[in-house]
């Protein structure tokens, strides 16, 4: 199988809880691990950039990493975002839909979900 060429590929990983006093919980760390096995798979690519959430609720956007990331899909920055699942960025999936048009879609940004 030959892997699809993207020149800069985001990865999203959240949790909405911590994991003790490490710096990044076991979730992160495991999200992370899984999106890059997938990437390095499927994708070659020339920048990878990581925007995380650790301890915060998929309730709401209100989350750095994630406006971060939208920052950077809006200065076209990035070409293709990869979660683990796309409840990691919202609970809610029908609340994150305007979002997709207001940022991700207005952009050419594409996501992909590790876990449909």
């Amino acid at each position: 199988m030959s892997k699809q060429q993207i020149s800069n590929i985001a990865l999203y990983m959240r949790l909405s809880k911590d994991d003790g006093d490490r710096e990044e919980s076991e979730s992160i760390r495991n999200q992370r691990n899984i999106i890059y096995d997938f990437i390095n798979e499927n994708f070659v690519f020339e920048h990878c950039y990581e925007y995380t959430d650790d301890g915060y609720t998929g309730a709401n956007f209100n989350r750095p990493g994630f406006k971060e990331m939208l920052r950077d899909i809006e200065d076209k920055k990035i070409n293709l975002v990869i979660t683990k699942n796309l409840a990691r960025f919202r609970k809610k999936l029908y609340r994150f839909r305007r979002v997709y048009r207001k940022n991700f879609s207005k952009s050419k940004c594409k996501i992909h979900s590790y876990i449909r």
